[in-house]
């Protein structure tokens, strides 16, 4: 017992040593940055504050053009992200808001790579399957004979749209309040293997279905 207390004792101590050998050498290279800190810009009052000027103009040119009017100011609400101003507030579940992005990927059933992505500020994933769809011809020269995706994607336009490039169209549908389908299940043609298509926020990938992760935008 003496014996196994003592080459444990020895493990650890040069487990710890490595640690200790490691971040010096890491300190040495990198200084004493985390990796974390906010930018320059921002760790100064005054560089605050003038990044504060600079998105409160911002709010106020796109308050300016949304409106028409010269004289238009933003809502009292209105936010816009310091490091990262193309990103948006979004309701992401079950992470809650979040800052960050939409990301959807298609991806192949057979060779399990992702073969299209497409990545909005927009809240709903209705609106981008047709381009995603187009985005796999483009990028693998062919296109799906089946797809498979999930309720985000459910809209009789998508279906339409699917149905109009001969792809036999798999989408998952949601039910509203009443207990109805969402949307309607319709095939369309051809039999060959085709693409799964998901969407999460933030930028992941993930597998079968291609359902993605949360990622702050900071």
């Amino acid at each position: 017992m003496t014996e196994r207390e003592t080459a444990l004792a020895a493990e650890v101590q040069a487990i710890l040593d490595e640690a200790e050998a490691v971040d010096a050498a890491e300190d040495q290279l990198y200084g004493d940055a985390r990796g974390d800190e906010l930018p320059p810009e921002l760790r100064t009052r005054e560089g605050q504050l003038a990044r504060t000027r600079e998105a409160k103009a911002a709010l106020e040119a796109k308050a300016r053009e949304r409106t028409g009017n010269q004289a238009a100011v933003p809502a009292p609400k209105a936010q816009r992200n310091f490091t990262d101003p193309q990103s948006r507030i979004m309701l992401s579940k079950p992470d809650g808001w979040v800052q960050g992005y939409n990301v959807g990927i298609a991806v192949d059933e057979t060779a399990q790579v992702i073969v299209a992505t497409s990545v909005t500020v927009e809240t709903t994933d209705t609106r981008q399957l047709p381009a995603l769809v187009d985005q796999i011809k483009d990028n693998t020269g062919r296109s799906p004979r089946r797809l498979l995706a999930d309720a985000g994607y459910c809209s009789d336009d998508n279906l339409t749209a699917l149905e109009e490039r001969g792809i036999d169209a798999y989408i998952a549908v949601g039910r509203d309040h009443h207990g109805a389908p969402r949307c309607h299940h319709r095939r369309g043609v051809g039999s060959r293997p085709g693409s799964h298509a998901g969407s999460g926020w933030a930028s992941s990938s993930g597998p079968r279905l291609a359902a993605g992760t949360t990622r702050d935008a900071r």
